[in-house]
């Protein structure tokens, strides 16, 4: 703990008021302009002394404690903490290839998890499995068509078959 004024410990000890901060000082000026019209209208029962922040105290205090630096790294870690987040989301949130694409691309500067490698395995695990499953759907587009096509062939003969013994019938007769 950094002291930055002999302070007794009496004072220490007591609850924390701006009477007994080491960080205030008092204003003598104002306090006995005070007390000369506290004495004049409360006959003396409003009197005491003014007590105002020590600005200068206060950034000692903050150098001695190297408190702005404190205060950076901690804006600085809240940032990373951050990017750490999104990063990491932004990975297992990337289920296609072209999300793993967008991945790769924003964080390849920057990859404290080396999710990047991983990423562009999976991308290319993706890429081909989706080029496959279009593949397939063309090949099941194909088949349906296929199907529909023999199907409207096997009407036809069917039509055609039962018109030729409609034809053999009527020349029987």
């Amino acid at each position: 703990m950094v002291i930055l004024l002999n302070v007794p410990l009496y004072l220490m000890k007591k609850k924390y008021t701006p009477c007994n901060s080491v960080l205030t000082t008092v204003n003598w000026g104002r306090s006995v302009g005070k007390n000369i019209f506290a004495a004049l209208t409360t006959v003396g029962l409003a009197s005491g002394f003014h007590v105002a922040i020590d600005k200068e105290k206060i950034a000692v205090l903050a150098k001695s404690l190297e408190l702005f630096d404190l205060v950076a790294d901690f804006q600085k870690e809240k940032i990373n903490q951050k990017y750490l987040v999104d990063y990491r989301k932004a990975f297992h949130s990337a289920l296609t290839y072209l999300k793993l694409d967008a991945f790769i691309l924003k964080y390849s500067g920057r990859d404290p998890d080396d999710l990047i490698n991983r990423a562009i395995v999976l991308h290319n695990k993706a890429k081909i499995s989706e080029k496959l499953a279009l593949v397939r759907l063309q090949e099941a587009e194909l088949a349906r068509k296929k199907s529909m096509r023999d199907k409207r062939l096997a009407e036809i003969k069917a039509r055609r078959k039962k018109e030729e013994l409609k034809k053999i019938l009527k020349t029987k007769e």
